[in-house]
């Protein structure tokens, strides 16, 4: 354990294992990472969604915006710098805004390893099990170089493969960029923290994995946020650490400023004057600055957040590009935390911004979810807490790498109640303090106990992930199917198609048609657009028309859900408007499209309606379909779908 922080003498460095004990526990975590890769694979297979002869319908929102750009990277067509097919009329600047590292990689791994003839969509979710296994290996080496023993890595590799957020998205068919990308930033984050404690080389390769992770994926960013944050305030409460804090620092912010010169979405996207960024030059002016003086902790803490007001302040003034992109995180954040986590029932009472990403992934878990997430792991994390608050009490001191554990753990299991996904950070980081539970001295009576304990909430841990019955968030392809079957077979190859930002994605993805939305926030032009479709969709059906024109729409893909969903997802909650007048389009296009003149019905499902934006208007009268239930006005009261006359 470290010495008194009080004598200002460098705290002692973590024994180090023999080499037998480590490399007889990296062995069984590769055993481990084989077992998991096989069982996500499996799982997958007997998965309903899952059909490997046919790919349609099988991503939906941004695994089918993904999958796009990766089967182009696979057919060796390459992926364009301007896609005016994802992103009618003005375009989607892939290489300038998105980060498709993922799609390249996959691309490349199929035209290399493949078989002949395999079809691309098998061997893409083959490839995601087990790329996106590899986050159990950071999880062995941070554990066991922060408790000391290679047991404890084990432990924490363990419990962590038997969390949902080690097997659950990628078993339903996920193909996100945080598989890809979170092995590369927990290794960062291993050797950052190792680097911080030794020195040496382990700071540079810290740069290196952090600076992929963050050409990978955009939440990188914000995951570094975090460490950073939990980094300043060590240094200020540590004056024996300062100095190779510093050190790691420096580098990581030298790698990453060096990347973003010539990696392009992180040069347009202004990462070296992003928030993280501006606190790390903050943090290290003031440390060389002062260097040769000894300010009291406060007065360091002081100048710090001078410091990174200052720069902040300047970098949105001169600059302001990275603060742009993302606004709607911010915002977000902000608005969780004023209501609590918990969403009001008035839409006027958040921004659009915060109503539109307040959805999906991005809602708050109720406790027996949290609960249930990572299983045994949070006993095991409570009693390892315990254990380290009785060693830093006993010590009066922690280890850098044990308080930056706890730093993190803390912090994301916040944020993992206020966003759920923020699940993927706070599982890593709670299975990593898990890791602490492993007895020093395993053959002792206590310490059979304890591994016996372990074995235990392993063992509960395993049960409740196999009899678990997980169920994904998106459509089944037997109900996308027709749709796609529809436009490729009734559509002209460039007729734009118009559909709400999740179902776009998939409608470009297999169907090649230009859409006009879809589910990137981090592009500021399709925020807007999603809000004025949602304004106009709920306005009268001349707004609705004009809006098509100005986007050259030739086909409205409508689906029930927009009228008749009132809860606190829906779309008419984003857009403001859980109160309609009659004459509203969205209610003609469910209730009335025989009223209608500027739009007429060309497809009809209990799933789906497809209207074709007209040329010139059309007298009213029937509509050429049967009236399904899902459609007749006399199903429903219009007071319980909260229309009233206009």
């Amino acid at each position: 354990m470290d010495s008194s922080i009080h004598n200002g003498s460098a705290p002692s460095e973590p024994a180090t294992p023999n080499r037998l004990a480590w490399i007889g526990g990296f062995v069984l975590v590769c055993l481990v990472f084989a077992f998991m890769s096989r069982a996500k694979i499996l799982t997958l297979r007997n998965a309903p969604n899952y059909d490997p002869t046919d790919d349609a319908g099988l991503f939906w929102t941004e695994n089918a915006f993904h999958y796009r750009y990766a089967r182009m990277a696979a057919t060796g067509a390459g992926i364009p710098e301007v896609d005016t097919r994802m992103q009618h009329p003005e375009g989607m600047h892939v290489l300038r805004d998105e980060m498709p590292m993922m799609e390249r990689f996959a691309g490349l791994a199929y035209r290399r390893f493949a078989a002949q003839g395999a079809p691309f969509h098998v061997f893409l979710l083959t490839l995601v099990c087990i790329y996106s296994s590899l986050i159990i290996f950071p999880a062995y080496l941070l554990a066991a170089h922060a408790w000391g023993r290679p047991g404890a890595g084990l432990v924490a590799a363990l419990f962590y493969a038997l969390t949902y957020s080690f097997i659950g998205p990628v078993v339903l068919g996920s193909y996100v960029r945080q598989d890809f990308a979170l092995p590369f930033l927990f290794l960062g984050t291993h050797f950052f923290i190792a680097g911080a404690e030794t020195g040496g080389w382990r700071k540079w390769a810290a740069g290196a994995f952090t600076a992929f992770s963050f050409a990978s994926w955009h939440l990188s960013q914000f995951y570094y946020l975090v460490l950073l944050a939990g980094v300043v305030a060590l240094y200020v409460i540590r004056p024996a650490r300062r100095e190779r804090l510093a050190q790691s620092v420096a580098a990581m912010t030298l790698v990453l400023v060096g990347v973003s010169l010539f990696v392009q979405p992180l040069r347009s996207g202004g990462l070296p004057f992003s928030t993280a960024m501006l606190a790390g030059y903050a943090l290290l002016g003031a440390h060389y600055a002062l260097k040769e003086r000894a300010p009291a902790a406060w007065q360091r803490a002081l100048i710090f957040l001078a410091a990174f007001v200052a720069l902040s302040a300047l970098a949105a003034w001169l600059f302001g590009g990275h603060a742009e992109r993302y606004s709607h995180v911010y915002r977000l954040v902000l608005d969780k935390l004023r209501f609590l986590g918990a969403k009001p029932a008035d839409p006027s009472l958040l921004s659009f911004e915060s109503r539109v990403m307040w959805t999906s992934s991005f809602l708050s878990p109720s406790l027996e979810v949290m609960a249930r997430w990572m299983n045994g792991a949070w006993l095991a994390a409570a009693a390892a807490l315990a254990l380290v608050l009785r060693e830093g009490w006993r010590e009066r001191t922690v280890r850098p790498a044990g308080a930056l554990i706890l730093w993190m753990a803390a912090v994301f299991v916040v944020l993992f109640a206020l966003i759920h996904r923020m699940d993927i950070f706070a599982s890593f980081f709670v299975c990593v303090l898990a890791g602490r539970a492993f007895p020093r001295n395993w053959r002792s009576a206590t310490g059979l106990a304890a591994l016996a304990a372990i074995a235990l909430l392993l063992g509960l841990s395993y049960r409740g992930l196999t009899q678990a019955y997980m169920v994904s968030g998106s459509p089944l392809p037997e109900r996308l199917k027709p749709l796609l079957q529809e436009i490729r077979r009734h559509t002209r190859p460039d007729d734009v198609i118009l559909a709400s930002f999740p179902l776009s994605p998939v409608i470009c993805a297999y169907t090649d048609r230009p859409v006009v939305l879809h589910s990137k926030f981090e592009n500021r032009r399709v925020r807007e657009k999603v809000r004025e479709f949602y304004a106009a969709l709920f306005g009268s059906e001349e707004d609705f028309f004009r809006f098509c024109r100005t986007y050259g729409v030739r086909y409205f893909v409508y689906d029930p859900t927009i009228l008749l969903n009132l809860s606190t997802e829906s779309m008419r909650y984003i857009a403001d408007r859980l109160d309609l007048e009659d004459d509203a389009a969205a209610v003609r296009l469910h209730l009335l499209p025989e009223s209608l003149a500027r739009f007429g019905l060309v497809y009809q499902s209990d799933q789906f309606r497809v209207f074709e934006v007209l040329d010139t208007p059309r007298a009213p009268g029937p509509v050429p379909f049967e009236r399904l239930p899902i459609y007749d006005s006399r199903q429903f009261r219009r007071e319980e779908l909260r229309i009233r006359e206009h």
